[in-house]
């Protein structure tokens, strides 16, 4: 659809369904789970698309945004960190 992609920080209750995974995650608890401090679970981009989160950039993307063979086009990011 043509709902633009950015990029935010995590809020309270941000949730994702993760690839790999059965239902729905805490953005906040895959972040605990990939040993992410807490001081900079806030400062981890997450690419949205409207209100879904594809991306915790670094650690997890979106079963519901994976490419597959019926895909036509995709973008790849990629996160450097310093």
């Amino acid at each position: 659809s043509g709902t633009p992609l950015s990029v935010r920080f995590m809020i309270d209750g941000d949730s994702i369904k993760p690839f790999g995974m059965q239902g729905r995650k805490k953005v906040s608890d895959l972040m605990t789970e990939n040993n992410v401090p807490l001081i900079m679970k806030r400062h981890i981009p997450l690419l949205v698309k409207g209100d879904e989160i594809l991306w915790i950039a670094g650690i997890r993307a979106s079963s519901n945004f994976k490419v597959s063979n019926k895909s036509e086009t995709f973008i790849r990011i990629q996160y450097l960190v310093k």
